[in-house]
C-alpha cells in the first residue's frame, strides 16, 4: 500500500439474527460440487440461551463437557448430543440475551 498507515478498530455494528420457527431444509454444495451439506434450523430453548450467556456452554469448555450439560440439564438424547456438532458463537463484548439481539 505504498507505506500507507493502516488503522485497526473494533467493529461498530454487531450483527444478530434470530429464528422464530423451524426452517425448511437447505442444501449447499462444495466448490467442486462433490459434497453436499443439508441444514435445518430450529429455535433455541430459552434456558439453553441463558446457559450460553452464563458461560456454561462457552468456547473454553470441552465437547464432552458441553454434551454432559446438554444431556443432564436440557434433556437432550445422549446419542443425539454425541452425534451433533453444536456451534455456539458468543461475543463477550456484546453480552446480551442470545435470542433477543
Amino acid at each position: 500500500m505504498n507505506g500507507a498507515e493502516i488503522s485497526n478498530f473494533d467493529p461498530i455494528v454487531s450483527f444478530c439474527e434470530t429464528l422464530l420457527k423451524f426452517s425448511h431444509t437447505v442444501m449447499s454444495k462444495s466448490p467442486n460440487k462433490q459434497n453436499r451439506l443439508y441444514v435445518k434450523a430450529k429455535p433455541m430453548e430459552e434456558a439453553l440461551a441463558e446457559a450460553i450467556v452464563d458461560g456454561k456452554m462457552n468456547q473454553g469448555k470441552t465437547p464432552k463437557t458441553v454434551r454432559k450439560v446438554l444431556f443432564n440439564e436440557f434433556g437432550w438424547h445422549k446419542e443425539l448430543s454425541k452425534k451433533k456438532n453444536q456451534t455456539f458463537i458468543y461475543n463477550k463484548s456484546t453480552k446480551s440475551k442470545i435470542d433477543r439481539c
